[in-house]
């Protein structure tokens, strides 16, 4: 048994080894990119300071949900709640049942309610939600209902936009 997992544990280790030497091998071959783009910046312009150029972060979109998640997540919401909901309330819902609404900005929070309201436009083109209006002034504040709500699978009448919480958006 001992040797079997040593054995196992040598080829993780040989694996990482020949991704190692990869990444030193694209280390090498970005350097030699920036070494010319930095010989072709200062072609262009020769009292151009190269030291205040700072990395491009790479954005992470979804650093809160995994992927094909935000749609769960909305429908769960719209069903406990009963009733229509707008898109800035989804959000907040989700936010605040994982505990993430009060460590969110207001920009990170107007991406993560584009997100959602991505995921509950696809699921109106699958016809499981549909819009039932918007909240006036509001960008990406769609009103929306699950589909077959009520009796007997008619729609309940659509709520009007003044009785709809669009949320509180952080750092409003």
């Amino acid at each position: 048994m001992t040797q079997f997992a040593v054995s196992a544990l040598v080829e993780r280790r040989r694996e990482i080894m020949r991704e190692k030497a990869y990444l030193e091998r694209e280390i090498v071959r970005c350097d030699e990119a920036m070494g010319h783009l930095d010989a072709t910046i200062h072609l262009l312009d020769a009292g151009y300071d190269l030291a205040k150029v700072t990395a491009k972060q790479y954005a992470n979109e979804d650093e809160f949900f995994q992927p094909g998640e935000t749609p769960i997540l909305a429908l769960e919401v719209l069903r406990e709640a009963g009733r229509p909901l707008a898109t800035p309330a989804i959000t907040t819902a989700i936010l605040k049942r994982r505990g993430l609404f009060d460590l969110v900005g207001k920009a990170q929070f107007q991406r993560l309610n584009a997100k959602v309201n991505a995921a509950l436009n696809a699921k109106f083109r699958q016809r499981l939600v549909r819009k039932t209006g918007g909240v006036p002034g509001e960008t990406r504040s769609i009103i929306w209902e699950l589909v077959g709500r009520g009796s007997g699978g008619r729609f309940p009448p659509p709520a009007s936009a003044n009785s709809l919480s669009t949320a509180a958006i952080p750092g409003e």
